[in-house]
């Protein structure tokens, strides 16, 4: 499935469905400044039909800034 980028609802102002991502498309340059601007404008992203990996959560995760370790041990 190709990655595609939707409104959540044609009745709300925000969100923004993602669908098809994976890993590959991660590392296009395009693709997370795209994800960022709609974040920043939409407010909201959900990710359907998305890669479901470890480190793909991680590297998305790098798309939206740097990551912190958690401050509560157990949950590292």
């Amino acid at each position: 499935m190709p990655l595609s980028i939707a409104p959540l609802s044609s009745n709300l102002p925000f969100g923004k469905v993602i669908r098809g991502l994976v890993a590959n498309d991660l590392k296009d340059p395009a693709v997370p400044d795209q994800l960022r601007r709609e974040w920043l404008q939409g407010g909201l992203l959900i990710f359907k039909d998305c890669e479901i990996s470890e480190q793909f959560h991680v590297d998305l995760s790098r798309v939206f800034g740097p990551l912190e370790v958690h401050p509560t041990r157990e949950f590292r």
